[in-house]
């Protein structure tokens, strides 16, 4: 008799181990970073570009360029900047479309809106905003420190990077003439991943 049930007994216990994953189990996963952001320190000021949070959830952070009013410009018509992220092992661009904000204000009849497109190519987040339509007017920034365009982050790993607007950073006139009175914060802002 005992013999007859070793077999079984054999087979039920490789059932049962392969049941619960063969003994070894699945590897335990590493929770993805949560991200944090430290914004450069520079204060708001009128015609002040810089990066402040608005957003973060788990390891995105959701960064606003903003503009600081009131503007001595009353003509802003558009923003073509790259923003460079100092580790990209650490810090990328999401791809997820960026939000136009409500600094360049399109509310005449002859704008047809305005736009956002962002991207990154390396090191660098390639980002250009404008309003559109022909005969669309440019407009100036009053009080406040209205937003540009919100962009999403991700932080892949932990550690930290650096995010810094390039010196070839420039505000436009309708016109597409540069604003020399706006100036785009020179210190970098730090995103990190714990």
């Amino acid at each position: 008799m005992r013999r007859s049930l070793q077999p079984v007994a054999s087979l039920f216990v490789v059932a049962l181990i392969t049941a619960c994953g063969g003994g070894g189990g699945d590897a335990p996963t590493t929770p993805p970073p949560v991200a944090g952001f430290q914004a450069s320190g520079t204060a708001a000021a009128p015609d002040g570009v810089r990066l402040v949070e608005a957003a973060r959830n788990g390891n995105t952070v959701d960064l606003s360029v903003v503009v600081g009013g009131p503007s001595t410009s009353n003509d802003i018509f558009g923003f073509a900047f790259d923003l460079v992220i100092g580790t990209t092992g650490v810090l990328a661009y999401s791809g997820l479309d960026p939000v136009v904000g409500p600094a360049l204000d399109d509310s005449d009849p002859s704008c047809s809106g305005a736009e956002a497109l962002a991207s990154q190519s390396g090191d660098r987040v390639v980002v250009g905003v404008t309003k559109l339509g022909a005969g669309c007017p440019g407009n100036g920034i009053g009080a406040g420190e209205p937003a540009l365009v919100t962009l999403r982050f991700q932080v892949t790993q932990t550690g930290s990077s650096t995010l810094a607007f390039d010196g070839s950073a420039e505000a436009l006139d309708s016109l597409g003439n540069t604003i020399g009175s706006i100036a785009f914060d020179g210190v970098s802002a730090t995103v990190t991943g714990s």
